[in-house]
């Protein structure tokens, strides 16, 4: 689904991983220099989130929504970390008018009364798209009535110092299938060209669209993160 947003805030970094890191893990690229594998991890980095379907790296995002009709509201970005505000048909809300489901799913909850903890809903938008005899007629077409200012992504090893408090820090297992990736290339590539077949045991190769080969167990961690947040 396409979302209306905008980055608000560029990440300061967006590498999953740094060659530092990934040589501790793989001592065979300990020789590579720090250019290619730089390189390396950011095809990777930008591979993976083609598989995740988001951006790994943490920033702030400025979003536009229609109401669900529900108690709910699914923002585009996970996970999620803060929100910084929440205009609705242009009023901004009280921070105690909303609050967030768990500490990372990217939702958002209506709440009525602070003191009741009762739940309201984030009203529907809707706006007509055609007449029939001169009458407005209502469609199915959305109205961007909700606007949201918020926080979402991973603080990654490439960025620089501590995590900030409240952050999420990229989990270790989404790293190494990274890191791993970036290992399977720079073997791809050192077998060079001409190779007509190499034997892989009983490792299984998937071919991803757009990414191209992936082996599937990087596969299955990617996917089970994208769909940890759908």
């Amino acid at each position: 689904m396409a979302r209306n947003l905008r980055i608000e805030t560029a990440p300061t970094a967006t590498a999953a991983t740094t060659a530092a890191r990934i040589r501790v893990r793989y001592p065979i690229l300990v020789p590579v220099a720090d250019a290619i594998l730089d390189q390396m991890i950011a095809e990777a980095t930008a591979d993976a989130e083609t598989v995740i379907g988001r951006p790994l790296a943490r920033q702030t995002y400025r979003e536009l929504l229609s109401g669900s009709g529900t108690e709910l509201l699914r923002l585009g970005r996970a996970p999620l970390e803060s929100v910084t505000s929440v205009e609705l048909a242009d009023v901004l809300l009280e921070s105690t008018d909303y609050g967030m489901v768990d500490a990372k799913q990217p939702t958002l909850r209506r709440l009525a009364t602070e003191s009741t903890g009762a739940y309201d809903i984030w009203p529907l938008a809707r706006r007509a798209a055609g007449h029939v005899e001169s009458f407005a007629v209502a469609s199915a077409e959305e109205f961007l009535n909700i606007e949201i200012v918020y926080v979402a992504g991973y603080f990654l090893p490439s960025m620089n110092g501590a995590a900030p408090g409240g952050s999420h820090v990229i989990p270790i297992f989404l790293e190494a299938a990274i890191q791993r990736l970036v290992l399977d290339r720079f073997e791809e590539e050192k077998r060079g060209q001409g190779v007509a077949s190499v034997k892989k045991g009983d490792r299984e190769i998937r071919y991803v669209e757009g990414v191209g080969e992936m082996s599937s167990r990087i596969c299955e961690v990617l996917e089970r993160e994208r769909d940890v947040y759908q």
